[in-house]
């Protein structure tokens, strides 16, 4: 059996060229996605085709999602230990792929999770940066300015690090920084960060120079970013106002940064959202440096049909390992 992208497209590059490289993929459900008839079931389809294309080129996944939240991390576990080649590198010529799943404080895979997934996924468990005298008790529900505040700074950390590279996994491995990302989907409303999840990983990455490829046509924070570069204006969710009218969980969060004198920190942080977006907005192809043009990236950044989307991440990807 054939992919359907294997058979559109005939172009499965079977040297693999992104063999040793780490390729992030930062994706979620959204409610605005079922507005475009996207269900969660299409959320873990969209994750596998993509997630399939950069494992034929050789490249290990790395994906910020906790277990047993929306399933995507077993999902990509699953997909990654059923491709593994049936003899051992040496005889099949491949060189099998992980996952790099980062796991943030205060959750953290037990050393039986560790242990079975051996040789499928390498664990990069994440802090959070407060002292111990400034934390209170987690609440996953967030029901205090200070909870919300900690559950934040947690989130950015792991962010930080799915995109600067250097951190050590379970298995003692350093961890490279991402060749790319890919952007899909996630909350644009109702997220408990200073951003919307995607948009913080995709902002992170534009700022160190890392390839991102944009696919606004699924909804969500991807489609908010995508209409942020392709609109004549900067959508109002770019905005701290915004949230605050909008999202009770970020109310609570700026109330605990203005009691830290600490807002300024994220009135920065949305000023270089804005920042990089009207400098990529000028320069598409150069601001996302993903090998693509500015006619490509229109289409990636609108596009519903995965096998098109395949095609651009394979020719970008492959336009960026020529450079």
């Amino acid at each position: 059996f054939r992919t359907f992208e294997e058979t559109e497209l005939d172009i499965l590059e079977k040297s693999q060229p992104l063999a040793g490289k780490i390729v992030g993929i930062s994706v979620g459900p959204s409610a605005h996605m079922n507005q475009l008839g996207f269900g969660e079931e299409h959320i873990l389809e969209m994750t596998v085709r993509v997630a399939r294309c950069l494992i034929d080129l050789g490249s290990d996944i790395s994906f910020g999602g906790m277990l047993g939240s929306t399933g995507l991390v077993e999902t990509l576990m699953t997909l990654v230990r059923s491709m593994q080649p049936e003899d051992s590198a040496e005889q099949s010529g491949r060189r099998p792929s992980k996952l790099i799943s980062f796991q943030r404080w205060p959750w953290s895979p037990d050393n039986s999770t560790i242990a079975t997934n051996i040789g499928i996924s390498d664990f990069v468990i994440t802090g959070c940066p407060l002292e111990p005298d400034d934390m209170v008790e987690h609440d996953s529900r967030v029901r205090s300015p200070q909870q919300a505040r900690q559950h934040a700074l947690a989130l950015s950390t792991m962010r930080k690090a799915m995109n600067s590279g250097g951190c050590k996994s379970t298995s003692g491995s350093s961890i490279g920084q991402p060749f790319a990302r890919v952007i899909m989907g996630g909350r644009r409303h109702g997220f408990g960060g200073f951003l919307p999840g995607v948009i913080e990983e995709a902002l992170y990455a534009i700022e160190s120079g890392i390839p991102v490829y944009l696919l606004g046509g699924f909804g969500g924070g991807g489609a908010l970013l995508a209409d942020a570069i392709q609109g004549p204006d900067l959508p109002a969710e770019l905005n701290i106002e915004f949230h605050q009218k909008n999202n009770p969980k970020f109310n609570l969060l700026c109330t605990a940064l203005q009691q830290h004198d600490e807002m300024a920190d994220m009135e920065a942080l949305y000023n270089r959202l804005r920042l990089q977006v009207k400098r990529v907005r000028s320069d598409i192809a150069s601001g996302l440096a993903n090998g693509l043009d500015t006619e490509e990236n229109s289409k990636l950044m609108k596009s519903e049909s995965m096998v098109e989307v395949i095609g651009l991440l394979y020719r970008g990807l492959n336009r960026c390992l020529l450079k």
